[in-house]
Parts: C-alpha cells; sequence; structure tokens
C-alpha cells in the first residue's frame, strides 16, 4: 500500500416501490509513517477540544482515522463541498453524532491502518464495521460464535475458514451501530443466519432475530468490510471493486 491512499464514493440505494436514497462512504488507508498533522489542523474547534483530551497513542491514532473518513464522506454526500466545518462527536451510548442541522447521520469505523466513514439519511438506518483479518482477531472472534454460527462456518468449511469467520463479526457489529447498542447485547441477539455469495470478494448476511436488516460484505486485501441496512432496499450502484484498485495499488 501506498503512504497514504483515500476512496470516496456514493451508495445509491432503491426500494421495491424504486423510491432512491443516497449515502456517502469512504476509505482510507495510514501507512505507519504518515503524518497525521494536516488532520489535526482540520479539525473543528470541538473536535480538537476532544483530541487534547487524549493520551494513549493507540486512541490518538483511530481518532485522527475516524475524523478524517468521516470529512470525506461528507464531502461526497454533499456533492463535493467543504465540509471541515461540521464536527462529529460522541453521543451518550458512545454513537457518532453529526453537528448538522439536516437529518444526516454518520457511522465510523478503524482497525490497523484503515478507518472508514458511511454518511446515509437519519431515515435510512445503517452501520459500518472494518476488521484487519489477522490471526489473533480470528481467534478471539472465534470464542464469540453461536451454535448457529459455528454450524454455518461448517457449511462453508473451506480453505476461507478466517474470511467467514470475519464476515460473521464484522456483520454482527454493523448491526449493533444500527441498534446502538454496540456488544453489550448477548451475541446470540445479534446472530447471523446466512452468508450468500454475491461475487468475488463481496457476500451477504442475515440475521436470525433481525430480518429487517441485511449487510453487505466486501473483502479486500487483509481487511473485511461490512454495511449494514434495511433488508427492502438494494444498494443499485457500488464502486467496492473499482474504488478498491485505486486504494490499495
Amino acid at each position: 500500500m501506498n503512504n497514504n491512499m483515500e476512496s470516496k464514493f456514493e451508495i445509491i440505494m432503491k426500494d421495491k416501490s424504486n423510491c432512491i436514497s443516497r449515502g456517502a462512504f469512504s476509505l482510507c488507508y495510514f501507512d505507519k509513517d504518515y503524518n497525521y498533522d494536516q488532520i489535526i489542523d482540520s479539525l473543528t474547534i470541538e473536535e480538537q477540544g476532544y483530541f487534547k483530551t487524549l493520551k494513549f497513542k493507540a486512541r490518538i491514532k483511530s481518532y485522527l482515522q475516524g475524523r478524517f473518513a468521516a470529512k470525506k464522506a461528507l464531502s461526497t454526500f454533499f456533492y463535493g463541498e467543504n465540509t471541515n466545518n461540521l464536527s462529529t462527536f460522541n453521543g451518550f451510548l458512545n454513537q457518532p453524532i453529526l453537528s448538522t442541522q439536516e437529518n444526516i447521520q454518520i457511522s465510523l469505523s478503524h482497525s490497523h491502518s484503515l478507518g472508514g466513514a458511511l454518511v446515509f439519511p437519519e431515515a435510512i438506518p445503517m452501520g459500518l464495521d472494518i476488521e484487519f483479518m489477522s490471526d489473533e482477531n480470528a481467534s478471539i472472534f472465534e470464542t464469540q460464535l453461536t451454535s448457529g454460527e459455528k454450524k454455518l462456518i461448517n457449511y462453508h468449511n473451506d480453505k476461507d475458514y478466517k474470511k467467514t469467520l470475519m464476515i460473521i463479526w464484522t456483520a454482527k457489529e454493523a448491526l449493533s451501530k444500527i441498534l446502538r447498542t454496540g456488544l453489550t447485547v448477548p451475541l446470540e441477539v445479534l446472530e447471523v443466519k446466512n452468508i450468500k455469495y454475491v461475487e468475488q470478494n463481496e457476500f451477504k448476511c442475515d440475521f436470525t432475530n433481525f430480518g429487517v436488516f441485511t449487510t453487505h460484505s466486501f473483502v479486500f486485501e487483509d481487511y473485511i468490510c461490512s454495511l449494514a441496512y434495511p433488508a427492502q432496499l438494494s444498494l443499485v450502484q457500488q464502486k467496492f471493486k473499482v474504488e478498491e484498485d485505486v486504494l490499495l495499488k
């Protein structure tokens, strides 16, 4: 990967009556030697106030990655406008909230060297999760599987065990962000019911207890990214594969 690459694009959604909605999605990769000073300079006064309270290097890094990705996704959502004046702050449940009068919400995620942001209308709840496919992460997530999910993985018994495991985990994380519970609820509540192959490196998941939501997951390099959204919608404009090349090559 290069020192710093960013990828941002619209997400177009359509319901069964062909009503169109749109969101915006950004992915940003940061090399270990990336200079974060330029991101600090772009923070709003409110964001800088919170930033100055952070003490630990890992938290500082993840905070800046998330805010950078947020500004890129917001710029795309608002058709290229400068959105550096918009703040993203944490709500009571630690969920990200935008300082805008419009009915717009945002979901943030980061893992390892990748940060992502998903901007969407309040009327269409969505959630985003990104995970790095390390053996350490896989071993942790494996202990959190439900009995149904273990059977699901056995059904998909192939060389991509770790990938299947991480798809399940990111789907659950993305759903938990829609529900605004995080992983504070019993993981059985968020159980993944099935995994459907869409095309190369793209998958969909449905849930045992939340049939109104689904996820679209895509795989690139050592990362899994899952977007959760209402199941009655379909993503009619996707640029994941094209943007993957822009981001990672």
